[in-house]
């Protein structure tokens, strides 16, 4: 998804990536996910993917 974007998108999921892989608390790690899934509805088809691994990994 990564490609789609413009530099401060990009470093803006950089930065979510990054706090996930922090450990992060429940709570936080599904703010982390809504983010990401908000920035990926924002690319239309080419965020679907996304869209759906987050709806799994949020049950």
């Amino acid at each position: 998804m990564k490609q789609y974007l413009d530099e401060d998108t990009r470093a803006a999921v950089d930065a979510a990536l990054e706090k996930m892989a922090s450990d992060p608390s429940e709570a936080r790690f599904r703010r982390l996910l809504m983010t990401l899934a908000g920035i990926a509805a924002l690319l239309g088809a080419d965020g679907l993917p996304v869209i759906e691994a987050i709806r799994v990994l949020m049950g």
